[in-house]
Parts: C-alpha cells; structure tokens; sequence
C-alpha cells in the first residue's frame, strides 16, 4: 500500500512538476544505503551515487546522520543542469561528506545546485591517516554549473556550514558566464576553519578557508565564447538576522582576472568583502561608504586561527503597554521616543520598535513631521504584534499629506499599521517602501501575517520615483495578511510626474539620484515582491495600480495595470510562483471588481493549512507522504493521517495548475516516459 502511495506521488511530482522528490527514510546511515524513499538505494532514486544528474528536491530531516564517504563514492556533485534541484537538511540532521584518498588536497564537492540548512548541519571532513591534508574544496558553482545560474544557499534557525577544506565562490576560471551565488544567513553559522594547504589542481595555488574567483571569458565555462570579457559573476553573503562566519589560518582571498588571463589575488579582511559588495547586512554593504561597524562585529586577525564576524543585530526598544502617543515616556521602562531612538520621529539607529499586548500608539505628523526609519546606521525594523496598532495620521496645509519614509523592515503579526489623514490633508499621504534615504543594495522585508493589515488611505510606493538608491528590493510576504489601500484620491504634486495610485511601483534609471548613483543611465535594478504565502486579500480603489518605467533619457512611461499584470511582471507571487515561472494567475488568486473602480481586490487562494500538508507548503504530494513516513504527521505513522493524504493527494496551490490527477493507468504510462528522459552531461571533469 506505502509503495503504491509513494509510486503514484514520485510520478505527480517528476512528471508536473519536473522535480522528483526524494526524502531519507530516518535514522542514521550511509548515503548509498538503501534508505531513500521508502527503502530504495541512492544508486536507485538518483541514477547514480553522486546526484550527477537529474532534477530533485531531496530532503534529509528528523535528526538523522547521514555519511557520505568519498574515497569511494568520489566527488559529490548536485547538479541544475536539467532542473532546479535542492538539498535540505533540516530538523538537527546532518549531513557529513567526508574526504580520505590518495589525492593531497582531497576530493572535491562540485555544488551546482540550492541548500538549505534548516536546523541542519552540512559537515566535510577528513579522516587523518591517508594522504589528504583536509578536506577538499567544496566548490558554490563548479564547472559543471550553467551560464546565469543561481546558487541559492539558506542557512538558517540554528543551521550550520562546516567546512574542513575550502570554500570556492566559482572554479578558478571554469564556471559558467554569469553565476550568481547568494548565500542568506538568518540564525545560522559558517565555520570555514581548516584548509590549511595548497591547492595544485589549478592554475592559482589557492592556500584559503574561502576564496572568491572573478574571472574572464577564456574560453572555459558555459557559456564562453573566449572574448576576454568579465564573466559577470555575483557573488553574495547577505545576513538577514544573527549569525556568524569564522575562517582560521587560510583565510579569505579574492581572486581577479584580466582580459588576457592574467590572475591577481590576495588575502582580504571581512571589511574588505563588505566594501566589495559581498559581505552584506539586508543588502547593505560598503560600496557607497556605509559603515561596516554599524553592522557586523570582527573578532580575531586575520591570518589567525578563528577569525570571525557576526551579525549586529538591531536594538530591541519595546512599547511599555496601554494607549498613547509615539514620542509619550512608555518605551523601555518610562524613556521617550526622544530618548529611546535619538529622535521623535522615527529612528535611525539600528533599532526594532516592538509595540504589543493590544496597545494603540499614535504619531501625530502634523506636529512631529515625516515619520522615517532609516538604516544607515545598523539594520531598523518595526514590529506590531498582539492586536496592536501604529496609527500615523497626517493634518496639515499640504494637500498631499506627510510623507512616511520606510527604509527599515515592518512584521505585522496580527498587528496593524494604519495611516489616516485629517484637518486640509486630502490624504494620507504617501507610504514610500524604499525612500530617497535607501542604501544601494538594500532590502526591506514586509512580512504580514496572523491577521496583520497595512490600512493606507494615501499612496504606497514600491521605490521613490526617481530618487531611492540602486539595486533596492522590497520584498513582502503575506500569509492570513491583508493591504487596505483604499485612498490616495488625489495627484501627488510634488514629484516629477503627477501620480493618482492607490498601489505604484518605480522602475528607474540611474539619473544621478539616490544612494549608489552615477548617472550611468543604466537600470536601476529593482527587485518588487509581494508573494503570498497563504490567505490574504489586497484592495484598492478607483485610484488602482500603476507601474512607472523609466528609460535612458529620463522619461517616464506610466502603465495602469491590473493584478494579472503584476503576476505576469513577477511582482504579485505565490510560494515563489508568478507568471515568470509559467504559473497560471487563476489557480492561486481571485478577484472581484474591476481595476479602475472601487474596491478592485484580490484574495487569495492559498489556505492556512490543507489536510494531508504535512510539510506545510501549500500542496499534498510525494513529499507529505514521506514526512508521514518519517512520523512527521499530527499523529505519527497513523493509518488515519495516511488515509487524509490519500483522499487529499492533489489538492492545494503547489498542484491546481496541473489539474486533476490522473488515473493510476495513465501514471504508469507517465512514468515510463519520465524514466526515458535523459539530462546531457557535462564533458569536462576533473576525475573519473
């Protein structure tokens, strides 16, 4: 019966959705034991020991060790070459590759695909006593890796990366044009200390605990063509909440080469990967001369043992309880807001404001001015939890309100932030996610959620008109959220273009304004998301929805655009889907009104929880029948937790675009046509 469940399961996912998931069955072991997807060998789920092929979202989960020995599996190498393939190691497991063989500088990991260390550990290793010196390079983007690929790797809530070897950013000059690594800390920790030797397969001898490689077009790679030119990569360590990274002896190194070939590297410092644009606080880094020490604390020297930097995260100022006035003496204990942040209006120094416990906090605009976070000096958020409320209202002889300059993070956790207008105001004004004060690179995470709400009776802005700093992301997540904007019935006046938008978002290019610019005429790289991730409405009224583009010579296209037209740009997502994935708008939002008139809103289709979720991703497949295998049910291993995925098996946002599920006979016939498809391989290795 649990292999027919699962047959039909493995075929839904690798036939629809063209990733295959696989799943250890718990306990500890070997990699290639017999222990993946309900008794099946790795040989057997991935084709072969090594994941050199295929498309798979492979999890390893409750609390197992799991041993990847190299001196006889050889190089470990997850791939993306025909799909978007995934390691997640959660749930205090571990995964340890580990490198003994006659090869001094070990055996290589060839990582081409995500990770995500969710409560889980990825440890390399040697074992002493053979001709390895450490444990290898573990290479973010090898050869094998395809042009403009991303490599996304999470670690988070208590993960870690151990690294007994060196940690490659690239392959020397062999990776693909245009790689991207992005690696995101929230809770989690990097150790890089071992590695303490040369490397003599490549052209640089490389003696580092992490090494960055910026190369050119050489002829080597996908994608390359041999013109010389920049490769184009991007590479990233970006800390979104506490955490720490430590190198030893070894290191950090940042290799660079020239349109001949010619490569120039030396040792760096942490500072000198944050003013390079690698070592990252929420996007925030050193290219226009933020201080690193408002972010990251150094520990250590470097070129000695346990060199290492740490997140600085903001200063927690919480609201004392019962009802008042932003700047009243109940922050911390009896502070004012004066004293508490520097200032009445806002903060800009590096602090989470927590209001809570149902209390109503208001900001008078009129008398205190545009209200502002700012995070120049250390990461800011405000969180509003509990059934709490911020009310900014704005009355004064502007018609177009006060502005609120939001450059810092807001969780809205059953919370409520509301902006509201009174006296000769016409509106609230305008709500800026991302002002003129932005950081280039810098991103604002809204997170909505548990009943929360954003009530703006003005404007909100994704962008600054011309004005916020490059490369800005403002990246909002919504599960059991909603976003009242009605309001806004006004032209805003005192920007370049006149504005009548409930919702606007600014695309520009780099004319000389906002943090980063230098009037290159260039894009300016903006990256706008509100990805549902549950339940959740947006409504606007008559004023609607407009996105503005800018081109080279400064001139401003304004589109008047409907909700499917923000899912067809990849703004309005859900789960990470949108029309530039080639999900299908219908299956995962609705809406009533029309754009243009009042009350045009969205819902959402995504629901709190489906029977039978057992991963809690929106959908009932392959997945939730192994986490029930694993006794990852409301009830362990039960029969009745097993007959509620049966019944379910379909259902949820993850599979309406695919439709009904098909009939036992028809997987079957799927199946056989999913084992024929072949994914090409790489000719280029290193060893056999």
């Amino acid at each position: 019966m649990a292999a027919a469940l699962l047959a039909l399961a493995g075929v839904h996912q690798a036939v629809y959705a063209q990733l295959t998931p696989v799943s250890w069955d718990g306990g500890n072991g070997n990699w290639e034991d017999a222990k993946w997807n309900g008794g099946q060998t790795a040989a057997a789920v991935f084709g072969d020991n090594r994941m050199s092929n295929g498309a798979y979202t492979v999890t390893i989960g409750g609390g197992s060790q799991v041993f990847y020995a190299s001196d006889t599996l050889r190089d470990l190498r997850p791939r993306k070459n025909v799909g978007n393939t995934s390691i997640t190691i959660e749930d205090g497991a571990s995964l340890e590759v580990n490198s003994f063989n006659s090869d001094t500088d070990g055996v290589w990991t060839q990582w081409d695909a995500d990770l995500i260390l969710d409560n889980g550990t990825l440890k390399r290793t040697l074992t002493p006593g053979g001709a390895s010196q450490a444990g290898g390079l573990m290479m973010l983007g090898s050869w094998r890796s395809v042009q403009n690929q991303d490599i996304k790797v999470i670690v988070k809530n208590g993960g870690s990366l151990q690294n007994n070897g060196q940690l490659w950013f690239g392959a020397d000059e062999e990776h693909a044009l245009g790689l991207k690594v992005l690696v995101e800390v929230n809770n989690g920790t990097i150790d890089l200390t071992g590695g303490t030797y040369p490397s003599a397969n490549n052209s640089n001898l490389v003696t580092a605990d992490v090494a960055f490689f910026y190369g050119t077009d050489q002829g080597e790679g996908n994608g390359s063509s041999g013109s010389g030119e920049p490769k184009g990569e991007h590479y990233e360590i970006n800390f979104i909440g506490p955490g720490s990274m430590t190198v030893d002896q070894s290191g950090i190194w940042v290799y660079d080469q020239d349109s001949l070939g010619a490569w120039t590297g030396g040792s760096k410092t942490y500072e000198d990967l944050w003013n390079r644009g690698i070592l990252r606080s929420h996007g925030i880094n050193g290219k226009t001369g933020t201080a690193m020490a408002n972010f990251f604390t150094v520990t250590g020297t470097p070129g000695a043992a346990n060199y290492s930097v740490a997140y600085k995260a903001p200063v927690n100022v919480t609201w004392d309880g019962g009802n008042g006035e932003w700047k009243d003496a109940k922050w911390n204990g009896g502070q004012t807001a004066s004293a508490a942040f520097g200032r009445n209006n806002g903060t800009e120094n590096g602090h989470n404001a927590i209001i809570g416990g149902g209390a109503q906090v208001a900001y008078d605009a009129a008398a205190n001015g545009d209200f502002r976070l700012k995070s120049g000096n250390g990461p800011t958020k405000v969180t509003i939890k509990e059934g709490a409320l911020l009310s900014l209202d704005s009355a004064n002889t502007d018609v177009d309100g006060k502005w609120t300059e939001w450059d810092g993070d807001l969780t809205l956790d059953n919370g409520t932030l509301r902006r509201t207008h009174s006296g000769t105001s016409l509106s609230g004004g305008i709500l800026m996610f991302g002002s003129w004060r932005s950081i280039q690179d810098q991103e604002i995470r809204i997170d909505v959620k548990n009943g929360g709400r954003i009530e703006n009776d003005g404007q909100l802005w994704f962008g600054a008109e011309a004005d916020h700093a490059l490369g800005l992301k403002v990246l909002m997540d919504i599960n059991n959220g909603h976003l009242d904007l009605t309001g806004g019935d006004y032209p805003q006046s005192n920007g370049d273009v006149l504005v009548n938008a409930d919702l606007a978002f600014w695309y520009g290019t780099d004319q000389g304004s906002g943090n980063g610019s230098a009037s290159s005429t260039l894009p300016k790289g903006e990256t706008y998301k509100i990805n549902f991730t549950g339940p959740g409405t947006i409504t606007v009224d008559a004023d609607a929805i407009e996105v503005y583009d800018q081109d080279s010579l400064g001139v401003w296209t304004k589109t008047d655009a409907t909700y499917q037209d923000l899912w067809t740009r990849g703004i309005l997502q859900a789960n990470g889907l949108s029309g530039l994935t080639g999900a299908t708008f219908g299956d995962y939002f609705s809406v009533t009104g029309t754009a243009g008139s009042a009350d045009y809103k969205l819902t959402s289709l995504l629901t709190a929880g489906v029977a039978g979720d057992y991963d809690g991703d929106g959908d009932v497949d392959g997945n939730d029948f192994l986490d029930w295998q694993r006794g990852g049910s409301p009830n362990p291993l039960s029969a009745g937790d097993l007959a509620t995925w049966k019944s379910a098996f379909g259902s949820g946002a993850g599979t309406a675009a695919v439709g009904a599920v098909p009939e036992p006979a028809s997987l079957l016939a799927a199946l056989v046509g999913a084992a024929c498809l072949a994914a090409g391989a790489r000719r280029r290795t290193r060893q056999a």
